[in-house]
């Protein structure tokens, strides 16, 4: 009886150095990775990019292979696959697939608006953001130093816009205030600080912080605090004896 030979197919696995899992998908901000994975000991590795062989690497005795340098299409997407090759040429089973979208890009706003521009303490205002593509987050620093994160509209005419509404406090003085917004796209990578201005109309709002009236002080010093927005503070009193 003639003997059949049994090929045994050997299985990889494949993730990023990150320990991502198969089948993810990933963002990076750079045009070459590094990839690991496990398979039969001392076998070869061929990592292949969007069915491109594109870089070797060699299992050690414990089936561990790390590839280095691995080239990414700029700005596209990258689909990473990997492919062992035993000593006798038999090929294991295509690994899983991780999609990689590289993007260099530098997030940047083509409009920011408000509506309205102009408010009085307590009313609210519309904050309307255009950016390029792939950002994940826009946040806006508000007069009142509270930070407000925009939401972005995936359907009709204003697609791609971000939004927010801010109410401002009944408190806040009058003036023009300076607003700056600052995107970060799927990589991680942060734009450059953009920003707009929102015109509060009111008088000075003052916030004083000193003993009630009646109270007794033992001392010929009186320290009086507060808070007030681009503004002289001027200290009146009177003495009754």
């Amino acid at each position: 009886m003639k003997a059949v030979k049994l090929l045994k197919i050997m299985t990889v696995a494949l993730v990023l150095t990150a320990f991502l899992s198969a089948e993810s998908i990933t963002y990076v901000a750079k045009d070459k990775i590094s990839v690991q994975g496990k398979a039969n000991r001392n076998v070869r590795i061929e990592v292949f990019v969007n069915n491109r062989r594109v870089v070797e690497a060699q299992a050690n005795e414990r089936g561990e292979w790390v590839a280095y340098n691995i080239p990414l299409l700029p700005n596209a997407r990258n689909d990473v696959y990997a492919v062992a090759i035993g000593a006798d040429g038999v090929r294991s089973n295509t690994s899983t697939k991780l999609t990689v979208f590289s993007d260099t890009t530098v997030p940047h706003f083509y409009s920011v608006n408000l509506t309205p521009s102009t408010i009085k303490p307590g009313e609210s205002t519309r904050i309307t953001a255009r950016t390029g593509e792939n950002i994940s987050s826009i946040k806006a620093v508000m007069p009142d130093n509270s930070t407000v994160e925009l939401l972005q509209n995936l359907t009709g005419a204003a697609k791609d816009d971000w939004t927010a509404e801010w109410q401002s406090p009944r408190l806040i003085s009058g003036g023009v205030y300076k607003i700056p917004l600052t995107a970060v796209n799927r990589a991680g990578t942060v734009g450059q600080n953009n920003q707009t201005e929102l015109y509060v109309d009111a008088k000075l709002a003052l916030i004083v912080t000193a003993p009630e009236e009646g109270a007794l002080v033992y001392d010929n010093n009186l320290t009086v605090t507060g808070r007030a927005h681009r503004a002289t503070i001027c200290i009146f009193w009177t003495a009754t004896i």
